[in-house]
C-alpha cells in the first residue's frame, strides 16, 4: 500500500507525521521543566 506509505511520510496528506512530531515535542516538553525544577 504505497498510499499508506505517501501519508505517513507526508504530514500534510493527513497530519500522521505532523501529530507524531506534535506528541514528541510535548513530550520532551514535560520532562524539561520537571527536570530543571
Amino acid at each position: 500500500m504505497p498510499d499508506r506509505a505517501a501519508v505517513e511520510d507526508s504530514p500534510r496528506a493527513m497530519g500522521g507525521s505532523g501529530e507524531r512530531a506534535v506528541h514528541a515535542v510535548k513530550f520532551d516538553a514535560v520532562p524539561l521543566p520537571r527536570t530543571q525544577q
